[in-house]
């Protein structure tokens, strides 16, 4: 039995491994040309100047909301799934803040693209009794996809809670 255990203990931790690296692929762009080579680049926004979208969904800056928004669901996702193996060692209980699964179980806590910064923690909580957790992108930082404020969510009844009314 307790071979069973680390056998499935070793292939969670590998698909995490999986699922964090590709993660990590999507959010940094490996594989994306350099700004310099693509024709669809945008010139930053200067000094002084605000960043508006253009009818794209791409801002002057160059940021598109609608992958920075996908990007942060991921972050939920990758988040979740750190918090599930924590649970899995830990009698099926959850930590009481995300700091707690670091650096065992995720390297950091992810920033929220569109915000620049940790947007999750501030908004976790916990309860036993059920075990239970929720989190989510504190703010108004997914206004140009029309996500209202504090989404996307994830919640471990509900799994992935994207933005008011669906996609």
């Amino acid at each position: 039995m307790a071979k069973a255990k680390n056998a499935v203990k070793t292939i969670a931790a590998a698909i995490l491994v999986f699922v964090l690296m590709a993660s990590w692929v999507l959010i940094s762009g490996c594989g994306k040309k350099p700004a310099s080579e693509n024709s669809q680049s945008q010139p930053a926004a200067g000094a002084g100047q605000t960043s508006s979208a253009t009818p794209g969904g791409i801002s002057q800056a160059g940021l598109d909301f609608g992958a920075a928004y996908r990007s942060c669901e991921s972050n939920l996702k990758n988040v979740s799934t750190a918090l599930e193996m924590y649970a899995t060692d830990n009698q099926g209980h959850y930590p009481a803040s995300l700091s707690q699964i670091v650096p065992a179980y995720l390297r950091s806590i992810p920033a929220c693209p569109a915000a620049g910064k940790d947007t999750y923690s501030s908004s976790y909580t916990s309860s036993q009794n059920p075990d239970a957790y929720t989190f989510y992108c504190s703010g108004d930082n997914h206004k140009e996809v029309n996500a209202g404020e504090n989404y996307p969510q994830y919640s471990s009844s509900q799994g992935l809670i994207q933005k008011q009314g669906g996609k």
